[in-house]
């Protein structure tokens, strides 16, 4: 399990200060991205595995969560 966790933390790229700010420049890209879904309608939304809900619950994560990741994981899920 340990490995798996280091495995998936080395693929999102949490290290170094480089890796932070292009991290902080995609999450803003993603932000602005996930504010014109929020525009969608409620069909559209669901042809791409996403809801109202799931976008108001990702533009509440912290700065320093890893959007485009979390936003992956919320569609695969449904």
């Amino acid at each position: 399990m340990r490995e798996l966790v280091f495995c998936e933390a080395q693929n999102r790229g949490n290290f170094g200060l480089i890796a932070g700010l292009a991290r902080r420049w995609r999450n803003r890209r993603v932000r602005s991205d996930l504010k014109l879904l929020q525009a969608m309608d409620a069909h559209a939304l669901k042809d791409i595995g996403l809801s109202h809900a799931d976008i108001e619950r990702l533009l509440g994560l912290s700065r320093h969560a890893d959007l485009k990741w979390e936003a992956e994981r919320v569609r695969l899920r449904r």
